[in-house]
């Protein structure tokens, strides 16, 4: 073998891993949309710790850090809801160790920041009472998964969020619709 073989081989090398990568996440998104089916919390915790897990491997794959850390950080934070263990302070701490360590380990710039505004945005609302609330950021956040998964090579997991992102908007009106119909029965 010449030495002009080796770029191809890491070439090679760093297809596979995005081959293997998109394929983690695509198991990992299509346990999203199992877990949307579940009735049960424990179902649905399982689902999603299985899910969250596959994309902070998935996002290692495909070279982002900081999705991986969002994840993890995801994972920790369902866990602690889950056993009602999510409280002000805890949430406090894990908003804070999601901006430091995504900050200090962010090896792809200003969209690296993207997964951290997610997980932090999250846990402000995953104990809200307002349903509309709490879905106007899963709007949001997975706009800024979208863009963090295009940048990464996260094609199928992107498509999935664009199909999230119209399903929960389509919710958000459904809501909406039946708030100011409730208005005008009021009046």
């Amino acid at each position: 073998m010449g030495e002009e073989d080796v770029p191809s081989q890491r070439k090679g090398w760093v297809m596979n891993w995005i081959i293997i990568g998109n394929v983690v996440l695509s198991v990992a998104s299509i346990l999203m949309c199992i877990g949307g089916a579940c009735k049960t919390k424990k179902n649905i915790l399982t689902i999603q710790t299985t899910e969250v897990s596959l994309m902070a491997i998935g996002n290692l794959m495909l070279g982002s850090i900081p999705g991986a850390i969002a994840e993890i950080i995801n994972i920790t934070r369902n866990l602690l809801c889950y056993k009602n263990k999510l409280n002000v302070t805890v949430k406090i701490a894990l908003m804070i160790i999601s901006i430091v360590l995504g900050l200090l380990l962010n090896n792809i710039g200003l969209i690296g920041v993207l997964p951290i505004i997610s997980t932090v945005a999250y846990i402000l609302v995953i104990n809200s009472k307002d349903v509309l609330a709490y879905k106007m950021v899963a709007v949001t956040s997975l706009c800024l998964w979208f863009v963090h998964d295009l940048y990464i090579g996260a094609y199928i997991t992107a498509c999935f969020d664009i199909a999230a992102i119209m399903a929960t908007t389509y919710s958000i009106l459904a809501i909406k619709i039946q708030l100011s119909k409730q208005t005008m029965i009021q009046i």
